[in-house]
């Protein structure tokens, strides 16, 4: 195991690619540069469950790049209530655009959480900007 110089989270040894900051470990000469490149192509998005807990992921803005939302253990973001569905919404990238996907259908709608943009109610899918916030149960998350 070895330490991401950027992030401090333990790789593989065989990893030249970390995956929570996004960081080249190949030339650790250009590591500022490479972090920077890196950042600008990323979208942060901080995960927040009530006043107890917080913590942030990161999706690349890379064609067809998608993440999963619900309260299956599958998701890449996890939201363990029992209101929330297995496969709640996906946020994508898509056309040089985030996008947000309600993934229920109206007979979940009708007794599930339902994620809401900045308040409105999510309906189909909806290109979203970085400042958007998205709640679903007690979760809220806010895209940078």
């Amino acid at each position: 195991m070895k330490e991401c110089p950027h992030c401090a989270v333990f790789l593989f040894d065989d990893q030249h690619y970390c995956f929570e900051c996004m960081s080249s470990l190949h030339d650790p000469g250009s590591d500022a540069y490479a972090n920077e490149a890196a950042q600008a192509q990323m979208i942060c998005i901080g995960v927040a469950f009530g006043d107890s807990f917080s913590y942030e992921t990161h999706m690349r803005r890379t064609e067809g790049a998608i993440l999963s939302v619900g309260s299956a253990s599958e998701n890449a973001i996890v939201i363990p209530q029992p209101e929330i569905l297995e496969h709640q919404f996906d946020i994508f990238f898509s056309q040089g655009h985030l996008w947000i996907e309600d993934k229920s259908t109206a007979t979940d709608k009708a007794s599930a959480s339902h994620p809401q943009l900045n308040g409105v109610p999510l309906n189909g899918t909806r290109s979203v900007q970085p400042g958007t916030c998205i709640t679903v149960g007690n979760a809220r998350l806010s895209l940078a």
